[in-house]
């Protein structure tokens, strides 16, 4: 990665925020630490040049903020193909129902549910999923 990056983060509705010509660690303070924007939370963050998409998760960046993480353990951690929400309701295997609205990530193919608390993994499908913006 070269010494200045350009970073585009994706908020919920529709809120943008473009960084350029920073290092990475200070475009990640000013996103995570920054009075200004440390009241939001980001969904992804996205490099124009490359097209690679890093899922804003929160604690995972704090760590790399405060060197737990290197930024290779960073992006290994965070590194998707795309953040997803289903358009409705959706139904798990064994009943579970995931409300709309709830965040996926797409890693081969296959999307993972983003919580905490429950596991679930599907395949794409249009019908269901729409790209988080």
């Amino acid at each position: 990665m070269s010494s200045l990056v350009n970073v585009k983060v994706f908020y919920g509705k529709g809120i943008r925020l473009s960084i350029k010509n920073r290092s990475f660690k200070e475009a990640m303070n000013l996103i995570w630490v920054s009075p200004a924007f440390s009241n939001y939370e980001p969904l992804k963050i996205v490099f124009p040049e490359t097209g690679k998409i890093l899922y804003a998760n929160k604690q995972v960046f704090i760590n790399y903020i405060n060197g737990v993480y290197t930024l290779e353990e960073l992006i290994q951690l965070t590194q998707c193909e795309e953040l997803f929400r289903n358009k409705k309701d959706f139904h798990a295997p064994d009943g579970t129902i995931i409300d709309a609205g709830s965040l996926w990530k797409l890693e081969n193919k296959i999307l993972y549910l983003i919580d905490d608390d429950n596991y679930y993994t599907t395949k794409y499908e249009i019908s269901i999923f729409e790209i988080a913006e």
